[in-house]
């Protein structure tokens, strides 16, 4: 589901619910939206096609550039990895395994994580 990276999803409160906030006065509940295939940031439509937008490759900054908390993660960089992404992924992987990813494939949602490392590989490459 879109919604889970769009810039008008609101905050997550306590009780699990997430909120559309395209229109300010009238937040309505992601999940009408998503069942209504309506999106008014026009991300989906009925059916929906793919629950993401296109994958645009980003242009890379050079390391002095990079903003401080990547530099630090960046320590963590294992052999044989490309860039800031690939090593977010191994450290989110427990004992080999995605788990993560797992979970999130069994819940039966689209997280984005695959274009979200290639972007980060993309952005920040070692």
């Amino acid at each position: 589901m879109i919604c889970l990276t769009c810039q008008y999803r609101g905050p997550i409160p306590n009780d699990g619910s997430c909120m559309c906030l395209h229109d300010k006065d009238n937040p309505v509940d992601i999940t009408v939206r998503w069942a209504s295939g309506v999106c008014p940031a026009g991300y989906f439509e009925n059916p929906p096609a793919s629950s993401h937008k296109p994958y645009v490759a980003p242009d890379p900054l050079p390391y002095t550039e990079w903003p401080l908390s990547v530099r630090i993660f960046s320590k963590l960089r294992r052999i044989g990895e490309s860039g800031i992404g690939d090593t977010v992924k191994s450290q989110l992987s427990v004992g080999g395994s995605d788990v993560i990813g797992w979970l999130i494939a069994a819940a039966g949602i689209e997280c984005g994580c695959t274009e979200r490392q290639k972007w980060l590989n993309t952005r920040f490459p070692y």
